[in-house]
């Protein structure tokens, strides 16, 4: 099994291990390990290709689809739909564009690694620099982004009564259960990935859906 291949299995283990929390604020600070996890692993590859290393296109394009489907049409939709509104709505914090323009910009540079990958030619140091390049600014970003989320959206979370809490939890786990297709659809096609490429994941015992992000 190749480097690339061990480094997004890491990645799928962290997010097996993690535990769906009750409370909303816990959750979507869970979510934010994730991304951190989903950065470090973008960063150790951005220094693999930096030394010559072949950009591996399949695993690239595996945590590109999971920086869409789990960050941008789970997390960040979860923010922007239902999170922000209701925040500014009780004249908690005023309206967040800003944030809506890092989600925004965040969006652009997936993209953008999603199409350099795809361009990439086997054993073209050029390739494997772009690819560095860009991959080190969406690390970057992303991590800048995650600590002005978590001084803003999340600190104000805090201040919210018992009632709102109970109220703003009921829309958070209705919203995850729509999603959970979308994060099922990722991981059966990590394990097809996987199969071809020699990986595999290890037996576990059976997990609770109510304790796990999917199973």
């Amino acid at each position: 099994m190749s480097d690339w291949i061990s480094e997004l299995l890491t990645v799928q283990e962290q997010i097996r291990k993690e535990t769906v929390f009750d409370d909303p604020i816990e959750r979507l600070l869970q979510e934010h390990r994730i991304i951190a996890a989903l950065t470090c692993t973008l960063e150790v590859w951005s220094m693999r290709a930096e030394d010559g290393d072949e950009v591996d296109v399949e695993c690239v394009d595996a945590l590109v689809n999971l920086l869409t489907e789990f960050v941008d049409e789970v997390h960040h939709e979860k923010e922007e739909s239902l999170l922000m509104p209701q925040l500014v709505a009780l004249g908690l914090m005023p309206e967040q564009e800003d944030l809506r323009a890092e989600h925004q910009h965040e969006r652009y540079l997936v993209g953008a690694l999603r199409y350099l990958t795809r361009l990439a030619e086997p054993d073209d140091p050029l390739s494997s620099r772009r690819f560095a390049t860009l991959a080190r600014e969406l690390v970057a970003f992303q991590r800048a982004h995650l600590e002005s989320e978590t001084r803003g959206i999340y600190g104000v979370l805090e201040r919210l009564d018992e009632g709102r809490r109970a109220a703003l939890k009921r829309e958070l786990q209705a919203f995850d259960r729509r999603k959970e297709p979308v994060l099922r659809a990722w991981r059966a096609r990590l394990e097809r990935l996987l199969e071809r490429r020699g990986g595999s994941l290890e037996e576990r015992p059976p997990t609770e859906p109510a304790t796990a992000i999917w199973a």
